[in-house]
């Protein structure tokens, strides 16, 4: 007699659970690994934009003695592409490779951290106009860090990069959920909703303009504390 060639090469259904599970298994054990290595890229991408910055600023205070501008006045942010009202372009425009008339795609999309924008076009940004970028207030704790007392006009304010004593211990930038201006005491405040963003972690651009990843941890004990212990940098410390 023949033997059923078919029958015999089929799965049972034990056999077909037995590979479903195997994949189920091994689907759940690889899934973090993939959302962590997503993470761990959308926080490098969102870093090298504060390099990006960073050397906007470089560029722009070795061409203005020294100082570092940003507005914070009118009705536009320090990093928006025009600024007092829309009458000027901010003058970082040029150091990112457009003209004082027209704002690039790239300035456009550096205001905010890729995984915000990664999916807007040019047009939305423009209309919608996100920002995840923090600059400190270096005024609110100038005796503490050695800044000098910014000076401003109609267009933004001037604040002198040279006065920083230790430039790679003071924060410059930081990535928040709303963008704008950072005070003493406002790092948790302006991070606890985006903590999952880059898995419990911040990139911070510092005045040497080098840009370090900082634990929410770190974020916390510099908020709680007036006197910090050593290990901890000096940022906001306050008078």
């Amino acid at each position: 007699m023949q033997r059923n060639q078919t029958k015999d090469n089929a799965f049972t259904a034990i056999e077909l659970l037995v590979v479903v599970g195997i994949i189920a298994l091994l689907a759940t054990m690889l899934l973090p690994l993939l959302n962590g290595a997503r993470i761990k890229a959308r926080t490098a991408a969102c870093a090298n934009i504060e390099k990006q910055w960073g050397m906007a600023f470089e560029m722009y205070s070795a061409d203005n003695n020294g100082v570092l501008f940003y507005q914070d006045s009118g009705t536009n942010t320090w990093d928006d592409p025009t600024i007092n009202n829309g009458k000027e372009s901010n003058p970082y425009v040029e150091y990112f490779g457009g003209d004082k008339r027209s704002p690039t795609d790239k300035m456009l999309r550096m205001r905010a951290c890729p995984a915000v924008v990664a999916n807007m076009t040019p047009g939305q940004l423009l209309t919608t106009g996100p920002h995840n970028y923090s600059l400190s207030l270096p005024y609110t704790f100038q005796g503490a860090i050695g800044w000098q007392q910014p000076k401003a006009n109609s267009a933004g304010t001037y604040i002198n990069l040279r006065g920083l004593p230790k430039p790679s211990e003071y924060l410059i930038l930081m990535d928040t959920e709303n963008g704008g201006t950072l005070s003493a005491g406002k790092l948790v405040n302006n991070t606890k909703n985006i903590r999952d963003r880059h898995g419990n972690t911040f990139n911070v651009l510092f005045g040497d303009f080098h840009v370090e990843n900082v634990p929410y941890s770190i974020l916390q004990q510099i908020d709680a504390q007036t006197a910090l212990p050593s290990r901890i940098p000096t940022w906001f410390q306050g008078n």
